[in-house]
């Protein structure tokens, strides 16, 4: 599911599955980056989350066929967010080159 707030870019996820995967974030949808265009196996890459009170976490990203997780750094995010299962995430690009997505919190 995609959206266009000021001109940039945002993929949102509730986070439904937060029980079944306390440590990562399956996304329902691939992160906009160019960096995994045109490759066919698994990659991962660090990206850089800015919560709302605009501190910077890096957390793992895996994306291949079918397949969408945040892991690695997802768990502290989380929990210094007060994230719960049914909250939604939603991912605003604020920087291709560096990888960095703003995050809002919409409690449920």
């Amino acid at each position: 599911m995609k959206y266009y707030i000021s001109n940039k870019a945002v993929v949102q996820r509730i986070c439904k599955s937060f029980h079944l995967l306390p440590r990562a974030l399956e996304l329902s949808t691939c992160l906009p980056t160019s960096s995994f265009r045109g490759r066919s196996r698994t990659q991962r890459k660090v990206v850089v989350l800015r919560d709302p009170d605009m501190r910077m976490w890096p957390v793992l990203y895996h994306e291949r066929s079918g397949f969408k997780v945040l892991t690695s750094g997802w768990e502290a995010f989380s929990k210094a967010n007060n994230i719960q299962p049914g909250d939604g995430c939603i991912f605003g690009v604020e920087s291709y080159s560096e990888s960095i997505y703003g995050v809002s919190i919409v409690r449920k």
